[in-house]
């Protein structure tokens, strides 16, 4: 079967059947998230929290699972990558939310010695924010040894969602439980 490339998606299914969080609510009351951010020209991680709170879906077939809204959308875009692929130092095209389906990818930022392996499923949803109006060389993002699938989903408005940063480096599996 030949992967799709680029393939634009329904904004509104992807929203649906990806991101919204259907798990029990714990009590969790705000979502977090990784991001690629930039500060004096370089890009780095840092473990944002959205400044919308989770909500509790009333909807049917979801009743009771956590929501994130992730406010206004352009258009969605699935890439495919194949495994072993090196990628290069890029910046983020735009402010996006990128969510790995399945394969792992490390993301290393060049101009340190910052590096993280992403592993498709729960928890692979990061924002990039290190554009190039915010970063000079942007980062790396190298696909390991099985083939990469992506969901990016970019702001309509080109700004990162409200947010505080927590800390600077990747979120930990504490943060990122709902």
């Amino acid at each position: 079967m030949t992967p799709l490339r680029g393939s634009r998606l329904n904004v509104l299914s992807v929203f649906l059947s990806l991101v919204l969080l259907v798990f029990p609510c714990s009590g969790a009351d705000f979502f977090n998230l990784t991001a690629i951010a930039a500060r004096d020209g370089k890009s780095l991680f840092q473990c944002w929290q959205l400044s919308n709170p989770l909500s509790v879906s009333a909807t049917a077939g979801i009743v009771g699972a956590a929501i994130q809204q992730l406010g206004q959308l352009g258009a969605a875009e699935y890439d495919w990558l194949p495994a072993h692929y090196p990628g290069t130092a890029h910046p983020a095209p735009v402010p996006q939310y990128v969510i790995f389906l399945s394969g792992r990818v490390r993301i290393s930022m060049p101009e340190s010695s910052e590096s993280h392996v992403f592993i498709g499923g729960k928890h692979a949803i990061l924002f990039a924010d290190d554009t190039a109006a915010k970063s000079e060389t942007g980062h790396v993002s190298s696909v390991l040894h099985m083939d990469l699938e992506s969901v990016i989903l970019p702001t309509a408005n080109g700004a990162a969602p409200p947010h505080s940063v927590l800390y600077d480096g990747v979120c930990q599996a504490p943060e990122l439980t709902l």
